[in-house]
């Protein structure tokens, strides 16, 4: 049962209101326990364990029959609390134990608060990963706590509101920021094993059909197609929440223009997010994410320069308010981690290993800062010296998330003895138990990989983490069938096709085109389909066409190129196809495929740069240096300056050279090699 207090009255009531529970209530519980005085559970129809669970911790228990109104569901568990406050938890939720000492000095807050303070904003780490926690959280003040008095009842129906009646009774809200609770949500998984978008989109056009111009309730279903990642539906509704915005000070304003440029950057629309943030950074002069947008976008847009000085604004700015609604690091190891990107791409390579030593000297679990300097140190360093580097840098490391990210990158760089070593340093995990499998795929073993597959998916990993049982069954099934064994790759696809937490999944739906395929010899055509997102789906068939490729395995490779080939929805494809057989070093199919692209106008700047880089493997100079000035044409990128600088020096072109290099120095001036080639030029 909750503790209480001896000297007072009841200071915290916690409030949950809960329908089949199960799988979270009681981590969620054992957190509050020995925080709150009171724990007050309204149950809405659950059909699982939920009540019992609740039996052995609440001090009330109430049953609500559901009615599609949360609003009424909520006032109805603060109706049963005697506290002083009420502190609105949901069972996803748990209090953050390791910030105790933040925990205590809210306790005493509440106890000393002067009595016009009516609601408090507390810290919410939304996290996002089911593998991961507070790195890729978003933050969140929300007013979770407020006096127990009866006038302090919410309305609305889905997403419901107490601020409004906290304000109109002549309380003022206090920000008490902090890290109070974490909330595992909206975990894609567990939404959809939930349901919880269904559910919310019904209650939402339903409200909609009564207020068409309601704006909050048109910024939270855009919320529900984000999820769903049926982002142009979502820019919709965020436009409408926009139009029909009271004002640009109401809580939701801010992020609701965060969600709307982020989709468009997902949509690969830069430059009309571009055109939004160039407005929106007035609007919201202090928060350094729109900063952090505002350079990204800049930099898919190859506006280098612009871009490093954006981000380095957002730097000096730091971290958003914390009353600010924003992801985490986005003036810290995020803005770092740009910016030695930007810095790479202008080719200032001293300082780009700078920025990501910085991002990870903040945020050790960051991994695409992680991905970005085991990359550049194999870019930068002979293969032997890259290799030390990476053990000395990432020796001390003992999260298992983090190996197993590197051990993946490791094994993606074919460094797979080096990957197993890492594999090697929690030997009891099951994340490394399955990237070993994952390595021994890649490293063509395999009865290996298929052997430690059958021993942690049997075993373990269904009962532990549903998340990595789907990964391994799909690492399974690709392992049978390089094994040629379609019966048993059918049967580990029938397991991976009950999941409840792969609904929506284009990975799946075209594994299972291609198994079709296979098993039947009779080509299975992709099908777009609502529920499916088109580049998805057709990344996922070239990652699908790569893998087999990559493993010589080229029967199966066969059947994708002609699923893919089969498909309507799927354009340039001779292109792709080139840059496929490039990446995995079939050159001359490369060459072949990419100047029938450029014959069917195709083309773009990289297409013209590797039939340049594949020319110059071939002795073919004159027409890689023709190749290397039409990529320059069509963008004037860094890496094109220095490959045909680069060509005139071996050549002894020096005039040329002088003329290319004086170009690329005033497109690119921090570029540290340009400077000194541009020494040893003026020596000739």
């Amino acid at each position: 049962m909750a503790q209480t207090t001896e000297t007072r009255e009841k200071l915290i009531s916690a409030c949950l209101i809960v329908k089949n529970e199960e799988d979270v209530l009681e981590r969620c519980l054992k957190s509050l326990r020995n925080f709150v005085d009171e724990i007050v559970i309204v149950d809405t129809g659950s059909e699982d364990n939920t009540v019992e669970i609740a039996k052995k911790y609440a001090d009330i228990i109430d049953y609500f029959p559901w009615n599609g109104d949360f609003a009424a569901a909520r006032n109805a568990s603060i109706d049963k609390a005697s506290g002083e406050w009420i502190f609105i938890v949901d069972a996803d939720e748990e209090l953050i134990l390791d910030n105790y000492n933040e925990l205590q000095n809210l306790k005493q807050f509440l106890k000393t608060a002067s009595i016009d303070v009516g609601g408090i904003g507390i810290g919410i780490l939304n996290i996002s990963n089911i593998t991961f926690l507070d790195v890729n959280s978003i933050y969140v003040n929300q007013i979770r706590i407020f006096r127990n008095k009866p006038e302090y009842r919410y309305r609305g129906a889905i997403h419901e509101q107490i601020v409004g009646k906290i304000l109109e009774n002549g309380n003022k809200i206090h920000i008490y920021g902090g890290k109070i609770l974490r909330h595992y949500g909206y975990i894609s998984e567990i939404v959809q094993k939930k349901d919880k978008i269904n559910r919310n989109m019904v209650i939402l056009e339903r409200e909609l059909k009564k207020d068409p111009k309601n704006s909050f309730n048109r910024y939270n279903l855009g919320l529900e197609y984000d999820r769903i990642g049926k982002f142009d539906k979502a820019i919709e509704e965020y436009k409408l929440a926009v139009k029909y915005l009271p004002n640009y000070n109401v809580g939701y304003a801010n992020n609701l223009f965060k969600r709307l440029v982020r989709d468009l950057i997902e949509l690969k629309r830069n430059k009309d997010a571009l055109k939004i943030l160039l407005d929106v950074v007035k609007i919201y002069p202090e928060d350094s994410e729109f900063y952090y947008y505002y350079a990204g976008t800049l930099v898919n847009l190859k506006k280098y320069e612009n871009a490093l000085k954006i981000i380095d604004k957002a730097i000096a700015m730091g971290e958003p308010p914390p009353y600010i609604m924003h992801l985490r690091g986005v003036g810290s190891f995020r803005a770092w981690h740009l910016k030695g990107r930007i810095k790479e791409a202008l080719g200032d390579y001293k300082d780009a290993l700078t920025c990501y030593e910085e991002a990870l000297k903040i945020e050790p679990f960051f991994l695409e800062a992680v991905d970005s300097l085991i990359f550049f140190l194999y870019n930068q360093l002979p293969r032997e010296k890259a290799r030390e580097e990476v053990k000395k840098r990432f020796s001390n490391v003992d999260h298992e998330v983090v190996i197993g990210n590197i051990a993946a990158f490791l094994g993606a760089l074919k460094e797979y003895d080096l990957a197993l070593e890492f594999t090697e340093k929690i030997p009891d995990s099951l994340e490394l138990k399955l990237k070993k499998a994952e390595i021994f795929f890649w490293q063509k073993k395999f009865n290996k990989s298929s052997e430690l597959l059958r021993e942690i998916i049997v075993e373990e990993l269904k009962k532990k983490n549903p998340f990595l049982y789907s990964t391994g069954l799909y690492l399974a099934v690709l392992v049978e069938v390089c094994l040629n064994d379609i019966d048993n790759a059918k049967n580990y696809y029938k397991l991976l096709a009950k999941e409840e937490l792969l609904s929506f999944n284009e990975k799946n739906y075209i594994l299972g085109c291609f198994l079709e395929s296979l098993s039947s010899g009779k080509l299975k055509q992709v099908e777009y389909k609502d529920e499916f997102d088109r580049e998805k789906l057709e990344k996922e068939l070239w990652q699908l066409a790569a893998t087999f490729l990559s493993l010589d395995k080229f029967d199966e490779f066969e059947i994708v190129y002609n699923l893919i080939e089969s498909n309507h929805f799927i354009n340039n494809k001779k292109d792709k196809f080139g840059k496929l057989f490039y990446r995995q070093e079939f050159y001359d199919l490369a060459a072949e495929a990419l100047l029938e692209a450029v014959k069917k106008h195709e083309a773009d700047d990289e297409t013209y740069y590797i039939l340049g880089k594949i020319c110059e493997m071939k002795n073919l100079k004159e027409e890689a240096i023709s190749f290397y000035q039409k990529a320059l044409s069509e963008k004037r990128e860094f890496k094109y300056y220095l490959a045909l600088i680069t060509l005139y020096n071996s050549l002894q072109r020096y005039e040329e050279l002088k003329e290319i290099l004086s170009e690329a120095i005033r497109k690119y001036p921090e570029a540290e090699i340009l400077k000194a080639l541009n020494a040893v030029v003026k020596k000739l």
